[in-house]
């Protein structure tokens, strides 16, 4: 189950969210018994909270909190976890609010992936590649 939170003036497409976000489900053989929030906020928020887990006292455009990869929580948690969006900063970023390529990015964290080390960035491009390409054949971008 995706959880859509608008905290935000920005109209947001639900319906293509929701829709991407099922097709990232499927990709990992997720159950549709699991949760995600999607929550999207403004750039003072986002900044705090870049601040408070990040210590970088800017916003930014993505930010995610794994649950279901935290040890310190039970394994058998249905909460993937929670994936930011700062719609202003994409917009700076993109010219527009795109925001696929930032959801993919969240949702490959909360699936463990990280791109700390360079080793490790070129596993996320190969799987974050390989996912685009799947999405493309089966989803409109």
């Amino acid at each position: 189950m995706i959880e859509i939170i608008n905290q935000t003036r920005h109209r947001l497409p639900r319906k293509y969210l929701a829709m991407l976000s099922g097709e990232l489900f499927k990709h990992w053989h997720l159950s549709h018994h699991q949760i995600m929030e999607i929550i999207f906020t403004g750039p003072a928020t986002m900044r705090k909270i870049n601040l408070q887990y990040r210590h970088q006292n800017q916003p930014t455009d993505v930010l995610s909190f794994p649950i279901a990869h935290d040890p310190a929580i039970n394994q058998t948690s249905s909460l993937l976890g929670s994936i930011f969006l700062c719609p202003s900063v994409i917009k700076q970023q993109e010219g527009k609010y795109r925001y696929d390529p930032y959801l993919i990015h969240g949702f490959m964290h909360l699936m463990g992936y990280d791109h700390i080390k360079a080793s490790d960035y070129k596993k996320w491009q190969s799987v974050e590649q390989q996912i685009y390409r799947q999405l493309k054949n089966n989803f409109k971008f």
